[in-house]
């Protein structure tokens, strides 16, 4: 792959940030922000969840408007980072040196987080127009069972169900590094 097209690194960058202050992994963030779609895709592939023709026009629509908004706090997040006064032990207390390596901290993983979900919201928009071209079913007889897998239902729809219910987890998370960066 082109390294101008790897997002790999992005993604990277992302889990990175599922660490608490003092920078230990926390496992619980790894559970809910894939546990949680992992199960609600494996739900929908089983109960075969079909997206409408709809649904899909609305998370088309809702993902395009988050890349240009999620385009826009990238901005506003690197503007931050550029603004905010660097860290100068010689001629700080302790105290502004620790406040301030803590907001670098968090803009640097606050960029992170937003890239990701700018990234995420890309691809749920190509699984999504994916829904109106792809159409056919595929049957396998796998052992003595004559199993009948219909792609959109069975593989697309439990994409899609991955990539939004990770993506407003993500989003959520960046609303609430946001609002710790306003806040003071």
């Amino acid at each position: 792959m082109s390294r101008k097209l790897n997002v790999i690194e992005i993604v990277k960058c992302h889990v990175s940030t599922f660490v608490d202050v003092d920078g230990k992994r926390m496992p619980m963030d790894y559970a809910v922000f894939f546990g949680v779609p992992i199960i609600l895709m494996v739900l929908s592939s089983m109960f075969g969840f079909n997206a409408s023709d709809k649904y899909i026009d609305t998370i088309v629509t809702a993902s395009s408007i988050f890349i240009g908004l999620l385009l826009n706090m990238l901005l506003l997040i690197n503007n931050q980072k550029k603004s905010t006064p660097g860290v100068d032990s010689m001629n700080q207390d302790e105290d502004t040196v620790n406040k301030l390596s803590t907001r670098h901290a968090l803009l640097q993983e606050t960029f992170y987080n937003i890239s990701y979900c700018i990234v995420i919201s890309i691809v749920l928009v190509f699984i999504s127009m994916s829904y109106f071209v792809i159409d056919f079913n595929i049957v396998r007889d796998i052992y003595i069972f004559n199993i009948d897998i219909n792609y959109k239902r069975h593989v697309l729809s439990p994409i899609s169900i991955f990539l939004i219910t990770n993506l407003l987890l993500s989003i959520l998370m960046v609303v609430k590094r946001v609002y710790s960066l306003l806040k003071d």
